[in-house]
């Protein structure tokens, strides 16, 4: 069947044309790379009736997917929850659960999702890298559910019980488990054990990775910085704080593409996409990225080092503050791609 989505962007500000459509906009690139056309784009303030009534007109005769961006958290105009919840007919909760597990933050969304019709409706948070995990996480089961909505099909996919039953590939990507053999033995590389990165002889080698097939890889990591205070509290009265943010993000991402000169040992990779983010909260900077490739080896230290900068740089504006500001919970949560296919750290809280 055709996939086709419907983006709808939920936010005061953006209606307002005081801020522009980051997250819409990377919504619908992400809906187009996993083969959805983007039929319908639209912006409307926070708010039941305007977010209902919008809801309810892409919804009509149309059997595909709705997805909306922003308005789930817990402020006051945060309202797209109970806007959605006047027009949806069945509830989909797993799907919620699902997108809520995707991002660090996730447990600060009370998005819902659900069918009216033949059209599925499904509530995203409102950051471009929170759009893109939460779509990332329920997208392979998105072309089952669209079409048992059609009456097209009547058969369930088959679970991967490496993880927690759900598909990892998106739609139209080569699974890289589904094929284990696919990556011969690399000369003097061990499996299941050893240090890839020393040689027989004790002596620090680079990994020979020329017998890999390149794959998709994808890495997410996280950190934060502690402060004694709110970020802008902790920096020189004359430096805004969007100013150190923004130094912060491009610090990251300069540091993603560094990672081969400034890691020993690590392989030179031709990135395809980096996001940085950084949230302020009252006393600490949340620091997450997120590296992309289509390479013979993963991009975790990419992931990692971007953190790791964009960190640096927080510090680095707030070295004046007492107590001094300091890092902490530099951790790789999630990476897709090669032998391994898709890994998520297990059994901890990523808030």
């Amino acid at each position: 069947m055709t996939l086709t989505a419907k983006v709808l962007t939920v936010s005061d500000s953006v209606a307002g044309g005081t801020r522009s459509d980051r997250s819409g906009a990377a919504l619908a690139a992400r809906l187009t790379t996993l083969g959805f056309a983007v039929v319908e784009t639209a912006v409307v303030p926070d708010g039941i009736a305007p977010v209902s009534e919008r809801i309810r007109a892409m919804a009509d005769g149309f059997d595909g997917l709705v997805v909306t961006t922003g308005g789930t958290g817990f402020g006051p105009r945060d309202l797209t929850p109970e806007a959605s919840a006047l027009v949806i007919e069945r509830q989909a909760p797993g799907l919620a659960e699902a997108i809520r597990s995707a991002h660090p933050l996730g447990a600060l969304s009370r998005g819902v999702a659900g069918v009216v019709g033949a059209c599925l409706v499904v509530n995203l948070p409102g950051s471009p890298t929170a759009v893109e995990e939460s779509i990332d996480v329920v997208a392979p089961l998105l072309p089952h559910i669209l079409s048992l909505l059609a009456g097209e099909s009547t058969e369930h996919p088959v679970a991967d019980h490496h993880t927690t039953g759900r598909h990892v590939a998106p739609p139209h990507e080569p699974d890289a488990r589904a094929h284990p053999a696919a990556e011969p033995d690399v000369p003097g590389q061990k499996r299941g054990g050893g240090l890839t990165h020393v040689d027989p002889r004790g002596h620090a080698r680079m990994v020979d990775v020329s017998g890999k097939p390149a794959t998709r890889r994808l890495a997410r990591a996280a950190c934060r910085v502690v402060l004694p205070a709110a970020l802008q509290d902790c920096l020189p009265p004359e430096t805004p704080e969007s100013e150190v943010l923004g130094e912060a993000r491009i610090a990251g991402i300069q540091g993603a593409k560094l990672t081969a000169s400034l890691v020993p040992l690590c392989h030179p990779l031709a990135l395809s996409a980096v996001v940085v983010d950084l949230t302020p909260f009252e006393e600490s900077v949340l620091v997450s990225a997120t590296a992309e490739t289509v390479e013979r080896t993963g991009v975790e230290m990419e992931a990692l080092t971007a953190c790791t900068l964009a960190a640096l740089t927080v510090v680095g504006a707030c070295r004046s503050s007492d107590p001094p500001p300091h890092i902490e919970d530099l951790t790789l949560w999630e990476k897709l791609g090669g032998r391994s296919g898709h890994w998520r750290r297990p059994g901890t809280s990523q808030t």
